[in-house]
C-alpha cells in the first residue's frame, strides 16, 4: 500500500482509565511496536518496561486486523495495557522494524504486487527509523566549518571525564574541576572539601538568613533491646524553607501515585469492618445477635525509594450483615498499601437463635504489616432468655477510630428488627434483635477500609 505518512511514532498522556491506546502506522509484526513508558514526576523511565503479551501491572497486548496477502498490519492497530497508566506516565509508541529483508523472487514469476508493495513499505519503514534516530542525535549545524570533525576522543582518552569543545568547537574530554560547575561560592566550597565530614560541617553551620539557625539540641530516640531507650544527640537541625506536606485519602482500590518531591510518607490502613450477625425470635423469648468487630490499624512510616513510581492499594470491603433468619455476618476484607503496609479485617458477628444459639461478638482485625499494628475492636456478644420482661438490645459491632459500630436496635415490642450499619469506615456492624416473637430479622453491615497517606515532600 502507499506510505503517505512521515511519521511512525505516537505519544500520549494516561489518565489512569484508559488502558487502550492508537498506533495508526502500517506495521508488519505485533513485535515491531516499542512501547515505552515515562514517569514525568520522576522525570525517569518506568522500570520494568512494559512487556508484549505479558502480565504484570503495565504490560501489553497488541489488537488489530493483520492482512495475511501483504503480510502487514495495514491499519495499525491498539496497544491495549493490563493496567490503565496513571496520568502522570507518558505513553510512547514506535515502530522498529528488524534491518532485514524477507522477500525472495522467483525468476520468470508473476509480478506480485502484493509482496513488492510490503517489501517497499518495510523499507519506507526502515528509512522513517533512521531519520527519526537521526533527529533524536546531536548534530551539527550545517552552517558550521567543514574543518570541524564529529569524532570523540578515543575511549582511552575520555574514560573517566566530561565531554567538552575544544575553542575551535571539535569534541574533547576533560578532567574538570569545581570551577567549571555552575554554583555558588557556598557549593563550590562543598564540593572540594577533602573529607565528607568537613561537607558535612559546611551544611550544618548556620548563616545570616538561613532557615537553619537552631543552636539548640535536637535529640532523637531509638529502641535499645534490653532497655528502654536512649537519647542520640545530633548538633545541628536542618529545615528546608521549602517542605511542604500533604496527603491523600484513598476510599476505592486504585494505584497511589506519590506527590511530586515525595520524601517520605507515612501510610494508614484501616481493615474492613465485619457485618452483624442475623436473628430467629421465638414467642415467649428474648434473643439479641452478635456484632461485627472493627477493622484492625496499621501504620508504616516509608520513603520514596520503597514507594517508586507507585503502589496498587486495597481497600478491604465491610462485611455484609447476615441475612434475616439463623445466619452470621461476614468478614471485612484486609486493607493493603502493597505489601507495605496491611490492616486486616474484622471478623462477623454470629446469629442468634432463642432456642439453639447464643451469638459471639466478631473479633477485631488481628495485627498485620507495619510499624504499629494494634488489633480492631471486638463487636459485642448476643444473649437469649425466655423471658419477655425486659427490653431486647441487638449487641453493637466494634467501633474504629474513624468509624461507628452499628448499634444494635432496642426492642420493647412483639417484633424482630434489623442491626444497624455502621457508619464511616472500618467499624463492625450490628447484631439483630426479637422479643416475643417467632420472626426473623438481619444483621448490619460493616464499613469499608481506608488509606491515609501523609507526605513530606521537598516542594
Amino acid at each position: 500500500m502507499t506510505i503517505s505518512s512521515s511519521t511512525n511514532r505516537v505519544q500520549f498522556t494516561g489518565n489512569g482509565v484508559t488502558t487502550s491506546f492508537s498506533y495508526p502506522y502500517v506495521f508488519f509484526a505485533q513485535s515491531d511496536l516499542l512501547v515505552t513508558l515515562f514517569n514525568t514526576t520522576t522525570n525517569a523511565d518506568v522500570s520494568p518496561q512494559p512487556v508484549l503479551n505479558g502480565s504484570a501491572t503495565y504490560d501489553y497486548t497488541v489488537s488489530g486486523t493483520f492482512d495475511s496477502a501483504t503480510g502487514e498490519y495495514l491499519s495499525g492497530a491498539n496497544v491495549v495495557f493490563v493496567t490503565a497508566p496513571p496520568s502522570n506516565y507518558r505513553v510512547t509508541i514506535e515502530g522498529v522494524i528488524p534491518q532485514t529483508q524477507p522477500v525472495t523472487l522467483i525468476d520468470n514469476s508473476k509480478f506480485p504486487a502484493n509482496t513488492v508493495n510490503g517489501a517497499l513499505d518495510r523499507l519506507t519503514r526502515l528509512v522513517q527509523r533512521v531519520t527519526q534516530l537521526l533527529g533524536q542525535s546531536v548534530q551539527f549545524p550545517s552552517s558550521d566549518p567543514t574543518t570541524l570533525t564529529n569524532v570523540l576522543p578515543a575511549a582511552g582518552t575520555r574514560a573517566g571525564k566530561y565531554l567538552a569543545f575544544d575553542s575551535d568547537g571539535n569534541p574533547t574530554a576533560t578532567s574538570g574541576t569545581a570551577s567549571t560547575i555552575a554554583a555558588s561560592t557556598f557549593w563550590e566550597g562543598v564540593l572540594t572539601r577533602a573529607t565528607a565530614a568537613l561537607s558535612r560541617t559546611d551544611l550544618a553551620a548556620a548563616g545570616t538568613g538561613d532557615n537553619n539557625a537552631f543552636t539548640g539540641t535536637n535529640t532523637v530516640l531509638t529502641a535499645t533491646a534490653g532497655t528502654n531507650t536512649t537519647q542520640i544527640a545530633s548538633t545541628a537541625f536542618v529545615r528546608a524553607a521549602s517542605a511542604k506536606v500533604y496527603q491523600q485519602i484513598i476510599t476505592s482500590t486504585q494505584t497511589y501515585t506519590p506527590t511530586a518531591g515525595m520524601l517520605t510518607c507515612l501510610v494508614e490502613c484501616f481493615g474492613g469492618g465485619g457485618g452483624g450477625g442475623g436473628i430467629t425470635g421465638d414467642v415467649g423469648w428474648y434473643s439479641e445477635a452478635a456484632g461485627g468487630g472493627a477493622g484492625g490499624y496499621s501504620r508504616k512510616i516509608t520513603n520514596s525509594a520503597t514507594v517508586g513510581a507507585g503502589v496498587l492499594v486495597t481497600i478491604g470491603a465491610g462485611g455484609a450483615g447476615g441475612t434475616a433468619g439463623d445466619n452470621n455476618g461476614t468478614a471485612g476484607g484486609d486493607t493493603s498499601f502493597g505489601a507495605i503496609c496491611i490492616a486486616k479485617g474484622g471478623s462477623a458477628g454470629q446469629f442468634s437463635n432463642a432456642g439453639t444459639q447464643v451469638g459471639v461478638g466478631g473479633a477485631g482485625g488481628v495485627a498485620g504489616t507495619g510499624d504499629f499494628t494494634p488489633t480492631g475492636s471486638p463487636g459485642k456478644s448476643g444473649q437469649v432468655g425466655n423471658t419477655t420482661s425486659i427490653t431486647a438490645r441487638g449487641a453493637d459491632g466494634g467501633s474504629s477510630i474513624y468509624g461507628g459500630g452499628g448499634r444494635g436496635p432496642v426492642v420493647t415490642t412483639a417484633t424482630a428488627t434489623a442491626g444497624g450499619a455502621a457508619t464511616n469506615y472500618g467499624a463492625g456492624g450490628g447484631g439483630a434483635a426479637a422479643l416475643n416473637s417467632a420472626g426473623t430479622a438481619a444483621g448490619g453491615a460493616g464499613t469499608n477500609g481506608v488509606v491515609i497517606v501523609t507526605e513530606f515532600c521537598d516542594r
